[in-house]
């Protein structure tokens, strides 16, 4: 477990660290807009998050994500920055080093 510095009022490990990954998720995509409008055709994104989904054997364990990619729920070994790596040129190859470019409003 990890502790500090995510732990709850009582000084124990969190149970879960994914309503503080859902609240930094949030604010990047919330900050986005203001990013796009400063740096103006410099700013695109890749939503890798479908390779840490939980597989059967960590669905099978309750657990949140896949464990065989990040062991602790929260940071990925060497397999998971591999998968990730892998992720995110699927997309540069593909599409030229753009990869979902963000719109400013």
């Amino acid at each position: 477990d990890i502790c500090p510095p995510r732990c709850d009022a009582n000084g124990k490990p969190l149970p879960s660290f994914m309503p503080s990954i859902n609240e930094v998720n949030t604010a990047m995509r919330d900050n986005m807009s203001r990013l796009t409008r400063k740096y103006r055709g410099r700013i695109s994104t890749v939503n890798c998050n479908h390779v840490f989904v939980p597989d059967e054997a960590s669905l099978a364990r309750r657990e949140e994500v896949n464990t065989a990619l990040m062991p602790d729920s929260l940071h990925p070994n060497a397999d998971g920055h591999h998968v990730l790596a892998r992720c995110v040129m699927k997309c540069v190859e593909k599409e030229d080093g753009i990869c979902a470019p963000v719109v400013a409003p």
